[in-house]
């Protein structure tokens, strides 16, 4: 039952911001600078241990990010982007080992978009560094 409602939320979330998304269509035809900020829900699924001491279970949490990028005016099908996203405290408890997990990553990605029509689809790849704290 609890990962039916974790699957019910996590789908209104997405048509929500998929519904509710501004255009930036303007923006984007006569490229240059943008930035945007984001957010998500993070439901992990629980750890197994291997040794045959169970599973090590894990509190969901949440994601908060910044980016900032440029789409090159010379050739709008690329641009490139820079990347934070700070992953919120996760909290997990089991008999060998307890805590709170956090992390900051760091990404540096180049897109690929198809500029034209109202719909801006892209595909990227990117390089990056996560620094994790237990």
């Amino acid at each position: 039952m609890k990962k039916i409602c974790r699957t019910l939320i996590l789908a209104a979330l997405a048509a929500f911001f998929l519904l509710t998304t501004v255009s930036i269509v303007p923006a984007a035809q006569q490229g240059g600078f943008y930035a945007g900020v984001f957010g998500s829900l993070v439901m992990p699924d629980d750890l197994d241990i291997n040794d045959g001491n169970g599973e090590i279970g894990l509190d969901d949490s949440f994601g908060l990010g910044i980016k900032g990028g440029f789409i090159i005016p010379q050739n709008p099908w690329l641009a490139a982007e820079l990347e934070y996203t700070y992953l919120g405290e996760q909290d997990f408890d089991n008999t060998i080992v307890s805590g709170d997990f956090s992390a900051h990553n760091f990404m540096a990605n180049l897109l690929f978009r198809y500029p034209h029509e109202k719909i801006h689809p892209f595909i990227g790849a990117g390089i990056g560094f996560s620094k994790g704290t237990v």
